[in-house]
């Protein structure tokens, strides 16, 4: 079955915020939230829970509780700053060199520009926030699951198509559903660029801003399709060494791939 899934592609930029919750394992409903309420004279805290899966968040608040109360950076009184850090829902890699293969169920996704033999990534999340929450940021992070063997710069590139991890490969994304062009439907323009330094060691935590794709997917201007990853040189240039990163299959939850978001909400 197609999961029509927020998918984001890899691309690197060395140091993620460390303000976000602990992500919770895939299927895990005991996430929390949580919030801190002040305004004119009066101080309060709520806490509360709620089922959804691959989330964890937490924020606080602030506004008017009457003369003199303070307004969040939403623009209303009483807005709440959260954030959600999403554990991957689907993810694989393909290449040209096996056009029908997929490599769903691997431990591994990767990147790579090497002619006909050029791989690429996508990687999927499940986009769950409040009805009319403003995003106010979103990384998209990767470990590196070997050092990386030489300069790369990797698009991100929104998808055009749905992919389902079980059958994705350079020529479709279903069984018996092609791409309308081999290795990806995509936006021509990528959505961030940025570079991963060659001897990057194994297990760094790479991130990249993926704010505004997020936002527009989130209201609903765009469709969640989600995004592929290629590097920003294929097939012109080719080069000793891929980029390798841990997969949703990791056994450390630390590893997986994570979208992290940051996010406003008024009452």
């Amino acid at each position: 079955m197609v999961r029509t899934l927020l998918a984001v592609a890899i691309v690197a930029v060395v140091g993620c915020g460390d303000s976000f919750v602990t992500v919770l394992p895939p299927g895990d409903s005991n996430s929390t939230s949580s919030s801190t309420t002040s305004g004119d004279g009066t101080t309060g805290t709520t806490t509360g829970s709620m089922t959804t899966d691959n989330m964890t968040s937490g924020g606080t608040s602030s506004g008017a509780g009457g003369a003199g109360g303070s307004t969040a950076s939403g623009g209303c009184a009483g807005a709440t700053s959260a954030s959600a850090e999403l554990s991957a829902s689907a993810d694989a890699a393909f290449t040209g060199a096996v056009p029908n293969g997929n490599f769903g169920s691997a431990g591994v996704l990767k990147v790579w520009r090497n002619g006909a033999d050029s791989r690429r990534s996508v990687v999927a999340f499940d986009l769950s926030l409040p009805a009319g929450a403003q995003v106010d940021t979103a990384e998209l992070c990767l470990h590196l699951q070997l050092q990386a063997p030489t300069n790369y710069q990797v698009d991100v590139h929104r998808l055009l198509a749905a992919f389902s991890e079980q059958d994705v490969s350079w020529n479709q994304w279903e069984q018996g559903q092609s791409w309308a062009q081999p290795g990806g439907d995509f936006t021509p323009n990528p959505s961030a660029s940025l570079q991963v330094l060659a001897a990057t060691p194994a297990n760094t935590m790479l991130c990249w801003d993926v704010t505004s794709d997020v936002a527009a997917i989130h209201d609903g201007s765009l469709p969640g399709y989600g995004w592929l990853t290629k590097d920003s040189l294929e097939p012109a240039q080719s080069v000793m060494g891929e980029l390798n990163f841990h997969s949703d299959e990791s056994s450390q939850m630390s590893q997986r791939p994570a979208l992290k978001v940051a996010y406003t909400v008024c009452p």
